[in-house]
């Protein structure tokens, strides 16, 4: 199964991906005036954690996909584009 109600880890890849595909939202909050470029490399670094706690989750718990981070961040993206979509349109 993709996604189960009870798996922890599956909370943490939300928060995560919620970080890497609002970054600009989210150092506003934190009230750091950082450059793209920062921003550059907070999502690389960002993308590497996923990366590396995706490798640890699977030797631990070998019915994890690969793809399951994947899932999280296409649901935040699509989540974003409807902010932009509706966010535009108010200017209009």
């Amino acid at each position: 199964m993709l996604i189960r109600h009870d798996s922890w880890y599956g909370w943490m890849f939300f928060g995560l991906s919620f970080v890497v595909i609002f970054p600009d939202e989210f150092l506003e909050n934190i009230r750091l005036p950082l450059t793209w470029r920062h921003l550059i490399w907070l999502e690389a670094i960002l993308v590497g954690v996923i990366v590396g706690v995706m490798i640890i989750l699977k030797h631990y718990y070998s019915d994890l996909q690969w793809f399951f981070p994947l899932f999280f961040i296409g649901l935040v993206t699509v989540f974003r584009g409807i902010v932009w979509y509706l966010s535009r349109s108010d200017g209009d």
